[in-house]
């Protein structure tokens, strides 16, 4: 194929090689006779030039590996910065979970832990509880939550202080941390009031560690919730120990907490004689409006002398406290108290036959003193 140059290109060619040649003139005739020579390099220059054509490749390569541990190092500090903040989050998640939002207060525990951490003297177990209003659980979080943002910010001297504290927490209050984390969710669900929740983890603390009777633990749940908050606080105790059953790492032999669940399963036998108790004081206030003492009091003496037997002193006592001294009045209190005490649930005395025939024996003797008081009385009258 014939192909022709454009003709707009002709006419410039001349003026080209003109350009060429007055290049060439500048130069001096060294210059030209080295411009014209072949380029003849001997072995060692070659292998010079090799060398460092290889040495600038391994600068450049080992330029490239610098730069990427650069990389590698922020990414990894941008990522431990990420897991310390994420640590924190879920660390003052489980802190609201246990105490409800409470800047304040937190803030302020958080301080007293801060100040024992840089004194002088490593604190000690007891001093760092004390600071979280003598709650372990709650001691432990907030050393948590401070040796994440010492972590976070280098600060080894605290780093260090912050893992001995909590490893001396751990050794003399571990169970009650334990039995702390594990309840959380039941006792938020039951409450969102701190002071409702540390009553509650106080309480699961003395029905861990002390073993308690499902007679004492009635008595506290009666004690700190009344009558009407009653129910409520055992079945948030029924969950929370539940929880802790079905927990990797329970805060007492699971053995020992079936123990503790199994004596609560009193539930109705107890709700059942809150409203006996209801409807007897209420029957009382009807004849005698002096009458004051509450439902969930009246309801623990009950249940403290079903389970340790009636004492003849204590009952003589409970008709005076009640509708007091005068013997009419109490001729109708433990008219009405035997009737009560003939309703009572078979649980409520332990299982034990003896003390509820007891308690009946004693309070039909004493209605029989009075019944011959009244008629006395009336023979006096006519």
């Amino acid at each position: 194929m014939n192909m022709k140059i454009p003709q707009h290109h002709l006419h410039k060619l001349p003026q080209e090689l003109k350009q060429q040649e007055d290049l060439l003139d500048e130069l001096s005739p060294d210059e030209k006779s080295q411009t014209n020579a072949p380029r003849i390099r001997s072995p060692q220059a070659r292998v010079t030039d090799a060398l460092e054509e290889l040495g600038t490749l391994f600068a450049e390569k080992n330029e490239m590996q610098s730069k990427r541990d650069e990389q590698r190092a922020l990414s990894r500090g941008s990522s431990r910065s990420r897991i310390a903040l994420t640590k924190i989050e879920r660390l003052t998640e489980l802190y609201q979970l246990l105490e409800s939002r409470n800047a304040p207060a937190q803030q302020k525990r958080e301080d007293a832990i801060d100040e024992l951490l840089v004194g002088e003297k490593a604190p000690s177990s007891d001093q760092l509880v004390d600071a979280a209003d003598g709650d372990p659980t709650l001691a432990d979080t907030l050393l948590r939550v401070a040796l994440s943002k010492a972590q976070r910010l280098g600060q080894s001297d605290k780093i260090a202080a912050a893992t001995a504290a909590l490893s001396a927490l751990a050794e003399k209050f571990g169970a009650q941390i334990s039995a702390g984390l594990n309840t959380a969710p039941a006792i938020a669900a039951f409450t969102t009031h701190p002071e409702h929740k540390m009553t509650m983890r106080q309480l699961y603390y003395s029905v861990v560690i002390e073993q308690q009777s499902a007679e004492t633990i009635f008595d506290t749940l009666l004690e700190k919730f009344g009558g009407e908050g009653f129910e409520p606080a055992l079945r948030t105790l029924q969950r929370a120990l539940s929880d802790d059953i079905a927990a990797l790492a329970s805060s007492a032999s699971r053995t020992a907490l079936r123990k503790i669940l199994s004596g609560l399963d009193d539930t109705r036998a107890i709700t059942n004689t809150l409203s006996k108790v209801d409807d007897f004081l209420a029957s009382l206030k009807t004849k005698y409006p002096q009458v004051t003492v509450g439902n969930d009091v009246f309801t623990r003496t009950l249940l403290s002398m079903c389970h340790k037997g009636f004492q003849a002193h204590e009952v003589t006592r409970l008709g005076a406290e009640v509708v007091g001294q005068q013997p009419l009045h109490q001729s109708l209190f433990y008219n009405q108290f035997l009737t009560l005490v003939l309703s009572l649930p078979n649980k409520l005395w332990g299982n034990d036959e003896s003390n509820r025939s007891k308690a009946i024996t004693m309070l039909r003797t004493l209605n029989g003193e009075y019944a011959n008081w009244e008629k006395r009385f009336a023979h006096s009258q006519s």
